[in-house]
């Protein structure tokens, strides 16, 4: 049997796509049990419930729970987004994330995060004893709308384009001996012009450390064997969501679109058994 790999990028709240994908391979190919699984950003709270074997959490936070105000404020400028609240409240509390069952299972977990120290790509795992709460709120810590760092075994991390980046997590997943990748991505969803001038603007304002790191991860490139199998799983139409949107009525579209995008894609049914 192939080693399967399931990757994921970030995206912001454009990530709720990828939670519909993640929900139907969960609903509608149960039997699938990948032997890899990296989340980025914002797919890293994701594929934790899907680690846990919670999906119906996963799809309440996403369709319920990630519309309050106390998450996303565009008026609370100095922390637009809170990942704190997130990760206290709602994966905590409102819908308490099984750890134990992500540290005790089969699947090898990766969370990436960037290094705002040297500026590297970092993973963090669940077969290295990383507490997986703060492995998320690292790789969730979006620079200016969180505006915060988070610290993790005396080290600082963030968000960054490097490690919400698909590729890289490709790379990633070949280095762990993948043999069969499945590539969920909402990179084609662009951040908006103004999401873009404030991460340019922090970018700049780091060190030439950071920046000699960070651009040599950014350029960093890799040849996918043929041996290699990979199934691409992306949004056919526009989302309807942003970095930052996260109404209820978009984001339940968006959920929808990852979902049928999934359950009708031709070359996923053939590799992976439907079971119902």
């Amino acid at each position: 049997m192939p080693k399967t790999a399931l990757v994921e990028s970030g995206g912001g709240m454009a990530a709720c796509y990828i939670a519909g994908v993640t929900y139907a391979l969960a609903k509608h190919f149960r039997d699938f049990k990948p032997d890899i699984v990296i989340g980025a950003s914002g797919s890293s709270g994701t594929l934790s419930y899907y680690v846990a074997g919670q999906p119906e959490s996963m799809k309440r936070i996403w369709l319920s729970l990630l519309s309050d105000k106390n998450f996303i404020n565009p008026l609370r400028v100095w922390r637009v987004m809170n990942i704190d609240y997130l990760i206290d409240e709602v994966l905590k509390k409102q819908e308490p994330l099984n750890a134990e069952k992500i540290y005790q299972s089969d699947i090898s977990y990766f969370i990436p995060s960037t290094n705002h120290r040297t500026g590297k790509l970092e993973y963090f795992s669940n077969k290295t004893g990383d507490d997986i709460f703060e492995s998320m709120r690292a790789s969730m810590a979006l620079p200016i709308a969180f505006n915060k760092y988070i610290k993790v075994k005396h080290k600082e991390y963030c968000d960054s384009y490097i490690s919400a980046s698909v590729h890289l997590n490709i790379e990633q997943a070949l280095k762990l001996g993948a043999d069969r990748i499945i590539v969920v991505s909402v990179e084609d969803a662009h951040p908006s012009k103004l999401v873009n001038l404030f991460y340019n603007f922090w970018l700049k304002h780091q060190s030439r450390k950071f920046l000699k790191n960070y651009h040599k991860e950014e350029k960093e490139s890799y040849v996918i064997p043929d041996s290699v199998e990979i199934i691409h799983i992306s949004p056919k139409n526009n989302l309807e969501v942003g970095t930052f949107g996260n109404s209820k009525e978009s984001l339940q579209k968006v959920f929808e679109q990852g979902y049928k995008d999934t359950v009708n894609n031709e070359r996923l049914k053939s590799i992976l058994r439907v079971t119902q």
